[in-house]
Parts: C-alpha cells; sequence; structure tokens
C-alpha cells in the first residue's frame, strides 16, 4: 500500500462553462490544446526521479472534458505516461471522463485501442427541465447512446455521475432519473448533491437560488430514496456518494479516501505526495513558463503535521463502508470524538472498525467538522 501511487491528469478544456461548475476550466482551441500538451510533457518529465519503483494504480484524466480532445493529444500523452519509471499494476485502472455527446463509435473504439478501461460519463439528471437549469445541451437519448458504442468497443466499467437537490426539483422528477438507471449497462454511479461554489456563476446568484432548493425534509428524503432504489438494482453503496456493481469501485476515488498519494498535473491539479499538499498554477501559459524554468508550477503548497494529517485522514476513511480499524485509531482526541459521535448516532462499530450509521452518512459534513 505504501509504494502505491496515483496520477491525476487535469484537461481544463470546455465548449461552455456550466453554471454550476466551480473548476478552472478554459476555452478549447488547436493552439491551447498544443500548449497543454507541451506543458503535461514537461511535468511528466519532472516526476521521472521521484516515481521511479512506485506502483502505479490508476489514472484519471478530467476536467474540464477530456473527451473533446484530439486523439492524437491523447495518445501522445498515453505513450508518454508508459514511458515513465513506474511499476505498472498488471490491473491499472484508466479512466476518461466525457461528455455523453462526445460518444461515438470511433471515440470508444480510440480510446479503449489507447488502453482506457473505464469512463465517467457527465449524465447528470434524465430529466429534460433539469438539464435545462444545469446548462446541458445534450438531450437524454444522448446517454443510452454513448453507453452502447462503449459497450460495443468493449468498455464495460462504465460510471454515470448524477446530480439531485436541484432549485425546484420535486421527488417525481428524481425518480424518473433514478428508475432510468434500472436498463443501463452501467458498473458505477457517483450522486452528488448541487454545491453552488464560488467560481460558478451560480455562486452569483446563490442566495435567489438556494430559496429554491427543496426543503432538508424532501432532500433527505430523495436521498433515502435513491440508496433505496440503487441497491434494488443490486448497487452497493460502498462510499458516501458512490455506487458499484459487481465489486467495481473506482480504484482511484477509493486513493483519496484511504490516503494514497497521488500526483496532479496541469493547470489548477492538486496532489497529496510526501505529506505535502500542492496545487498547480491556474493559468496555462504561467504553467508552461515555470516549467520552463524548471520551477515548481505550484500556487499553493501545504506540509501536514502527522497529527493534523491524522485527523483529516479518519474523516475521509470514514466516507467508505467498510470505515476504519479500530486498532489505527490511537489518538487519545479522536477516539474521544468517535465516542462522542457514537453517543449521538453519527457512529457505529463492530469488534474491529468504527463505521458511520445511516445517520452519520446523512449528515457526514457534523462528523467531519468534529473530527477536524
Amino acid at each position: 500500500m505504501a509504494n502505491e501511487i496515483s496520477l491525476y491528469v487535469h484537461l481544463p478544456f470546455c465548449r461552455k462553462k456550466c453554471p454550476y461548475c466551480s473548476f478552472f476550466v478554459l476555452p478549447y482551441s488547436k493552439e491551447s490544446e498544443l500548449l497543454l500538451l507541451e506543458s503535461l510533457l514537461l511535468h511528466l518529465e519532472t516526476l521521472k526521479s521521484s516515481i521511479k519503483g512506485r506502483e502505479l494504480v490508476s489514472v484519471y484524466f478530467g476536467g474540464g472534458t477530456p473527451s473533446i480532445l484530439s486523439i492524437d493529444f491523447l495518445s501522445t500523452l498515453v505513450q508518454k505516461i508508459r514511458s515513465l519509471p513506474f511499476c505498472f499494476e498488471a490491473n491499472i485502472e484508466w479512466t476518461i471522463e466525457a461528455n455523453p455527446e462526445d460518444v461515438t463509435k470511433e471515440w470508444s473504439q480510440n480510446i479503449y485501442n489507447l488502453g482506457f478501461n473505464r469512463v465517467s460519463l457527465g449524465v447528470q439528471s434524465f430529466v429534460e427541465k433539469e438539464l435545462h437549469f444545469l446548462g446541458r445541451s445534450i438531450q437524454k437519448g444522448l446517454a443510452q447512446k454513448a453507453i452502447d458504442h462503449l459497450i460495443e468497443a468493449k468498455i464495460t466499467n462504465i460510471s454515470v455521475d448524477i446530480i439531485f437537490e436541484l432549485m425546484d426539483q420535486n421527488k417525481n422528477d428524481f425518480l424518473e432519473t433514478l428508475y432510468s438507471i434500472k436498463h443501463l449497462p452501467i458498473t458505477h454511479l457517483s450522486l452528488y448533491n448541487l454545491m453552488i461554489e464560488e467560481g460558478s456563476s451560480f455562486f452569483r446568484k446563490k442566495t435567489i437560488l438556494e430559496k429554491k432548493r427543496p426543503s432538508e425534509e424532501l432532500c433527505l428524503e430523495m436521498l433515502t430514496s435513491a440508496v433505496e432504489i440503487l441497491e434494488s438494482f443490486n448497487f452497493e453503496r460502498y462510499e458516501i456518494s458512490a455506487f458499484c456493481k459487481n465489486g467495481l469501485s473506482s480504484k482511484h476515488n477509493i486513493g483519496y479516501w484511504t490516503g494514497r498519494e497521488f500526483l496532479g498535473i496541469g493547470p489548477s491539479a492538486w496532489s497529496f505526495f510526501n505529506n505535502k499538499r500542492t496545487q498547480c498554477v491556474k493559468n496555462l501559459n504561467l504553467y508552461k513558463e515555470n516549467l520552463l524554468k524548471g520551477e515548481e508550477p505550484f500556487l499553493f503548497t501545504e506540509e501536514l503535521s502527522p497529527g493534523a494529517l491524522f485527523k483529516e485522514q479518519l474523516g475521509l476513511s470514514l466516507r467508505l463502508k467498510q470505515g476504519v480499524l479500530k486498532s489505527s485509531v490511537t489518538h487519545k482526541e479522536s477516539i474521544d470524538t468517535i465516542a462522542s459521535l457514537s453517543k449521538k448516532g453519527f457512529i457505529e462499530e463492530d469488534s474491529c472498525s468504527f463505521f458511520l450509521s445511516e445517520k452519520g452518512k446523512n449528515f457526514y459534513d457534523i462528523v467531519q467538522m468534529e473530527l477536524l
């Protein structure tokens, strides 16, 4: 476990920025694509000495919209990654995010040929008015077509993202989305509540929009229904926001919850390496300039103390169904906090582990704040 590592590649281009998105994104152009490729190759070159012999568990191409980039771009980048002195795990997980509208028969076959074995589709909803509210140009039928193309190309590990707690959302509309999933040949689903964060266009209208959010009672009712329905479709809730079939949880995301080190490349990408958390600069030109000068391309660097790291990791690990081993909780302060959370009904235990109760899963933010 200590030798394992993951790689995240941030590809920030989008045709347009969705109103709920707070990530660093840029408009796509061929010139920008070339600039990004040159920068990423430079960054990967600087990692050689630090990753030699490390076991690469997962590679994740996120964004932005990676699926709008050319196959030549993706091919060059994949070849570079494969040339690095990692120890490549036999079952390494290669994930790429995609918009359903980009997923054609040809694209699916191309990424399969490049070695991608997992695709994460930004579906968000199967209700037309909700797609419109979220600024999505796709029609709901495109998600089914995209999945068909992927299956035909022998990519069978497919995840979809769904967002709920939308403004003016009612339970029937949410149920329509959930029941649309029943017969889809997917293996994974991530369920997120809509967050209105700084950096999104929704943030400028936050006060007005929040008044239109469903009540806390209805949001909890929708979440409870989602868990019950997805479990009836044979999805296991292995993490608070993630469900999988046939044990096909996301190797990459599990690394975040269990403290596996990861390196992030691309403007604004985060890393966690050698007990340091870093974020690359949020400017493509500056990102390349720093790399050309031999300078670290970081906007932010934070070195975590052992105590702070333990508390943070404890909270993250509790997101997972199996929770944390009792034997790993040795700090008295954390033991006392867990005891307090248990009395409040947020945490349960068995002979070996502490784990979230159903109440704790529904109110995880409270648990996390107390643990920190």
